[in-house]
């Protein structure tokens, strides 16, 4: 867990990427099951079996950190992954009305004399 003081400006900074980043993502989610819809059914018979998506995950983080992770490190972040994956699952299937707000917890820094 990261416990580095943030500012108020950063703080700010990053309520906005997610405010921003969570529509688009879903906006793009939306597009891909719509265009999934209107292909009908997949007639390619060798088409490969979909990968579970840890493991594509997986791959980006090996991809670019291949050079300083062993494969107990590819192991523990496969895991961390597939309960980020549950756990955001489980979020998604919780029911929310047009009224719900999100909690912000913002707790200013006090730096230690």
């Amino acid at each position: 867990m990261n416990l580095l003081p943030i500012d108020r400006r950063d703080f700010a900074r990053r309520i906005v990427g997610g405010a921003i980043a969570g529509p688009l993502a879903a906006a793009a989610a939306t597009n891909d099951a719509r265009a999934a819809e209107n292909a009908g059914p997949n007639t390619n018979v060798n088409a490969p079996e979909p990968q579970p998506e840890e493991d594509l995950y997986l791959a980006l983080i090996n991809r670019l950190d291949a050079d300083r992770l062993q494969l107990e490190h590819l192991k523990e972040i496969r895991n961390e992954i597939a309960g980020h994956l549950a756990r955001s699952q489980r979020l998604s299937a919780f029911p929310l009305t047009n009224s719900d707000e999100p909690a912000p917890v913002y707790a200013a820094f006090r730096a230690e004399n």
